[in-house]
């Protein structure tokens, strides 16, 4: 397999591959976009039930294995494109569904939900399962989830066995599913001040420590004030909606 040395490692049952696919709600409905489609098995299981799938294969070889097994597949569109070079739609709903060697997790991540006019309503992507646990934990356990967090919502959807690969990984796998709020916690028009809000929180200690060079003594110490968040609380006590209203309630004191 190419891409044993990025990390990939391909599912082997096609049955596997279907109960996927049902337990991430795929309908006949959805244009569903496959990064990195290697072998098939997904677009294949995809084909069977989504109105539309567009796979997305780098590779020459395997994009004309593509071609070739999908051409009589009126709902398979199979392009030869780097699959961060790829326009994704900017005018109609669509979703992500893919099995991406596990070293590319975070950059597709940071592409899909920040770098994209229009992001996917749903992504359900085959991660390594500690960093799927990462994602949907309750509490923010890093900076990079928690500044996705007011717009997504993210779960682990099930547990993948090292052995459901060819070649089989060290580690066991999971399905991430990161689905777009439809109610965010935060308005889209402050994503980078709150980006830089929770990154200050997460500066230091605490997450007062951290606040301190966000805000000024007086702004800190109505914040505080109006804040139910323990003088000691760290950055990964937080869950997202803690960092919501933290960061809504410092807007009313910006100019205080």
């Amino acid at each position: 397999m190419r891409r044993r040395a990025y990390g990939q490692n391909f599912l082997r049952s096609p049955a596997l591959v279907r109960s996927l696919v049902v337990t991430a709600g795929v309908g006949p409905t959805d244009l569903v976009i496959e990064p990195g489609a290697g072998t098939g098995v997904i677009t294949e299981a995809l084909a069977n039930v989504a109105g539309r799938v567009v796979a997305i294969e780098l590779d020459p070889d395997w994009f004309r294995q593509l071609q070739d097994k999908f051409a009589r597949v009126p709902n398979v569109e199979v392009r030869n494109e780097d699959l961060f070079a790829y326009a994704l739609p900017t005018c109609s709903p669509y979703r992500i569904f893919g099995n991406l060697p596990f070293g590319q997790t975070t950059n597709f991540l940071r592409h899909i939900l920040d770098a994209t006019p229009q992001p996917p309503i749903k992504t359900d992507i085959i991660v390594q399962l500690e960093v799927a646990r990462k994602y949907s934990a309750k509490r923010t356990t890093t900076l990079l989830a928690a500044s996705w967090q007011p717009w997504y919502e993210f779960s682990l959807s099930r547990v993948i066995p090292a052995e459901a690969f060819r070649p089989v990984p060290r580690v066991r796998a999971g399905l991430l599913s990161i689905v777009k709020r439809d109610d965010p916690l935060v308005p889209l028009a402050a994503r980078k001040s709150f980006a830089a809000f929770v990154s200050a929180g997460f500066a230091g200690p605490t997450v007062w420590d951290g606040l301190r060079g966000r805000l000024t003594a007086n702004q800190a110490r109505q914040l505080r004030r109006h804040s139910s968040l323990r003088e000691d609380a760290r950055p990964t006590d937080l869950a997202s909606v803690d960092w919501a209203l933290l960061f809504n309630s410092s807007l009313r004191f910006h100019s205080g």
